[in-house]
């Protein structure tokens, strides 16, 4: 999945308001897309309640999400997941995209092979890059080729 729907509404977030005026089109084409609406109704929120949208809804438009380490957002994301700490403390997400669209092995980048860590990488990914859960998949199948 792609994006979460509730209420038959996409969540987006930004940083500013001026990021989101600058971002309308972009808006507008994913709303069209992926819900046939072309209608946008804008709701703000507190800081205080960004991250926790961000973490439940897709589309982040927020500035440099790309250049955070994988590592730190997972770990933020699943304190629990002891296998998180295994992860490569150097690599982001900007780095490990380059690493799908060359097609390299991805295993060795992130240090691991566990599946469910990259299934909620991946999605991490379609939130950042603003693709397809199936885009996703087929790259990171085509890195494992």
């Amino acid at each position: 999945m792609i994006y979460n729907i509730v209420n038959n509404n996409i969540i987006f977030i930004f940083d500013n308001k001026t990021q989101m005026k600058n971002n309308m089109k972009n808006i507008k084409s994913l709303v069209k897309k992926y819900t046939g609406k072309s209608e946008i109704n804008v709701e703000y929120v507190t800081a205080d309640y960004v991250d926790t949208l961000a973490n439940m809804y897709l589309f982040d438009f927020r500035e440099n999400q790309s250049n955070k380490r994988v590592k730190d957002w997972y770990i933020s994301n699943y304190p629990n997941d002891e296998l998180g700490k295994e992860l490569n403390s150097k690599i982001t997400f900007h780095q490990l995209m380059e690493c799908l669209k060359e097609r390299k092995n991805y295993n060795s980048k992130l240090e691991t092979r566990d599946s469910l860590i990259c299934d909620r990488i991946a999605g991490r990914l379609c939130e950042i890059y603003h693709i397809s859960g199936s885009e996703i998949s087929d790259m990171f199948f085509m890195a494992r080729a």
